[in-house]
């Protein structure tokens, strides 16, 4: 009998050892996975902001092809991009080039990170 409660002592002693483990574990690893999390949020707002920036390219240039002015084109391409972007247009014998930027939403804007696109459209009446 003294046997088998020593082995059972033992046990008790082994197993108590390792109890904390599984939170020094999370704690180690829980660094890392928030710096996932924050990386694919960072990402995807990168890709919107991207998107939106080219929406409001094509935008301008086509507003400018259909024949408007092109303070109407910019103001347009503007409402699509929203504040702190700039929307620019040229036009040159049968095309029409647009290009919009802004910086990128949250940290990547504060390093200096920029969304930019270009749009290039032919002219309505030059078909």
């Amino acid at each position: 009998m003294a046997r088998a409660s020593q082995s059972r002592d033992g046990l008790r002693t082994r197993l108590g050892s390792e109890a904390g483990m599984v939170t020094a574990e999370l704690a180690l690893t829980f660094p890392a996975v928030i710096l996932v999390l924050v990386s694919l949020a960072l990402t995807g707002a990168a890709g919107m902001a991207q998107v939106q920036v080219s929406a409001s390219a094509r935008a301008a240039c086509r507003a400018v092809a259909i024949g408007e002015d092109t303070g109407a084109a910019v103001a347009a391409g503007e409402r699509l991009l929203g504040r702190g972007g700039v929307v620019s247009v040229s036009s040159g014998g049968k095309d029409v080039s647009c290009s919009a930027s802004r910086d990128l939403p949250a940290m990547l804007g504060l390093l200096g990170m920029k969304a930019h696109s270009e749009a290039v459209i032919p002219r309505e009446d030059s078909w």
